[in-house]
C-alpha cells in the first residue's frame, strides 16, 4: 500500500488510536439508578474520558438528525410520559486528511416533561462512542436503562438479588468495589454504599441527583394529571422509606402549590384527599393544609365547608 493510500484513510487511524488509548483505563459506571439499583456509565464521564483523545488523534464526530419519532404513553400513576426515539447519522472525520466514516444510531428515552428528545440525543451518542471505541467496562448495560415502570418503587426491590450479583462479579477483578466492603464505619451496617447513608428512622434518602430530577418534574408540571401522578410518586417514595421527613415535606409543598393553582372541580377531591394524607404524614403543616384548601375552593367557587377550621 502506498504512503499516499495510507494518508487518504487517516479516521480508521485514528479511531484505533482512541480504542488503544481507551483499552487499558476504560471508563468505570459509577453512576447509579436509584430506582432500578444498578450501575451505569453517565454522558459527562464519556465526555471526559474522550476529549482529549478525539483531540490527540485529530478526530472529529459530526452528528446530522435523520429521524425522530415521539409518542405519548400512559404512566401507572395515570399521568403522561413521552417516549421519543431518535436515528442519528454520526460521521467521523479526521482533521489531517479530512477521510471520513459514517455510522448510524439509535437513542431511545422517556420523560414526563420536556426532556425526552435530549435524553435520547444522549443514548445515541453515548453507545456510539461505547461501541466505536470498545470502551471496556465492569459489566455489560444493553437494554437495563429502558425500564417503563421505574416510578413504582415497590417494583424495584427484586433487581436487588441482580445487584449483588453484580457486585460480585465485579469484586473477583475490581478494586474500585472495595469501598463498598469497608463502609461499615461510614454507614453503621456492612455492605451499605458510600454517600447514602441510612437514616434510622426513614431508610436511605434518594441521592442528591435523583431529588433533582424529582424537583425538575414538579417545576415541568403542565397540567393537574402530571401533578396527580408526581404526588403519587412522592407519596410511593415517603411510604417506602426513600425519602426523609425534610426532603417529603419540601417536595410535597412544592407540588401541592402546583396543584393548587390547576386543579380542577372534578378532580378537585383526590386532590383534597393527597392534601390530608400529607397533612396527616406531618408533611404539610394544618395551616398550610388550610390555606390550600381555601384558595382553590375560593378559585373553583366551591363552598368551603369547614374546611378551613378542619384540614383533618
Amino acid at each position: 500500500m502506498s504512503d499516499q493510500a495510507i494518508k487518504s484513510n487517516l479516521v480508521y487511524k485514528a479511531i484505533n488510536g482512541v480504542i488503544d488509548d481507551l483499552a487499558d483505563v476504560g471508563i468505570a459506571k459509577t453512576r447509579e439508578n436509584t430506582f432500578d439499583r444498578y450501575k451505569f456509565r453517565g454522558i459527562d464521564e464519556v465526555y471526559n474520558a474522550l476529549s482529549k483523545l478525539l483531540a490527540k488523534h485529530k478526530l472529529l464526530i459530526l452528528p446530522n438528525v435523520l429521524e425522530r419519532t415521539c409518542e405519548s404513553r400512559p404512566t401507572k400513576e395515570g399521568g403522561i410520559q413521552y417516549s421519543v426515539v431518535v436515528k442519528v447519522s454520526y460521521d467521523l472525520i479526521s482533521s489531517e486528511d479530512g477521510s471520513s466514516h459514517t455510522v448510524i444510531c439509535f437513542g431511545e428515552a422517556m420523560d414526563r416533561s420536556d426532556k425526552a428528545t435530549n435524553k435520547a440525543f444522549t443514548a445515541a451518542w453515548k453507545y456510539l462512542c461505547f461501541q466505536m471505541f470498545c470502551i471496556p467496562t465492569e459489566q455489560s448495560l444493553d437494554a437495563d436503562e429502558s425500564s417503563p415502570e421505574v416510578a413504582n418503587p415497590k417494583d424495584s426491590r427484586p433487581p436487588q438479588q441482580t445487584q449483588q450479583g453484580s457486585r460480585g462479579t465485579k469484586a473477583a477483578g475490581n478494586s474500585r468495589n472495595q469501598p463498598a466492603q469497608t463502609s461499615k464505619a461510614a454507614s453503621g451496617k456492612p455492605g451499605q454504599p458510600e454517600g447514602k447513608q441510612k437514616d434510622p428512622k426513614y431508610g436511605t434518602p434518594l441521592e442528591l441527583d435523583a431529588l433533582e430530577e424529582l424537583s425538575l418534574s414538579i417545576d415541568c408540571i403542565s397540567d393537574d394529571v402530571q401533578g396527580l401522578a408526581i404526588s403519587k410518586k412522592l407519596w410511593q417514595l415517603y411510604s417506602n422509606k426513600r425519602l426523609t421527613q425534610k426532603q417529603a415535606s419540601s417536595l410535597a409543598k412544592s407540588v401541592t402549590a402546583k396543584r393548587a393553582a390547576m386543579v380542577s372541580a372534578g378532580a378537585h377531591n383526590g386532590f383534597e384527599t393527597m392534601v390530608d394524607m400529607f397533612t396527616t404524614a406531618d408533611l404539610l403543616t394544618k395551616s398550610e393544609s388550610t390555606v390550600y384548601k381555601t384558595n382553590t375552593r375560593s378559585r373553583l367557587n366551591m363552598p368551603l365547608n369547614n374546611t378551613e377550621s378542619e384540614p383533618a
